[in-house]
């Protein structure tokens, strides 16, 4: 392996967990906790949404990324929705 490779593999680890890291923190931040406030809202039983759209679900990176997020929303109880594009470079079925 030379270091380039190495390189190239620590790059891509390095930016997969730092989506995952964000993703979980995003997730916690959307999070109820309770009314900080004294407000209640009589034990509501809304459900948090997030939804994450990737490139394409055929790269690695991108996997991670929904594998990451999937881990986080179901540790936190939330709901996820993935959504990817039909192909790599295909904008128009992403959304």
């Amino acid at each position: 392996m030379n270091r380039t490779t190495h390189s190239m593999g620590s790059r891509r680890f390095i930016a997969a967990a730092s989506v995952a890291t964000l993703a979980t923190l995003g997730f916690a931040g959307c999070s109820s906790g309770g009314a900080s406030d004294g407000a209640s809202d009589g034990g509501s039983s809304n459900e948090i949404g997030v939804s994450l759209i990737v490139k394409t679900t055929s790269n690695p990176f991108f996997i991670a990324m929904q594998e990451g997020a999937q881990t986080a929303a179901d540790d936190l109880g939330i709901t996820l929705t993935l959504a990817a594009g039909k192909e790599d470079g295909d904008e128009d079925t992403q959304i």
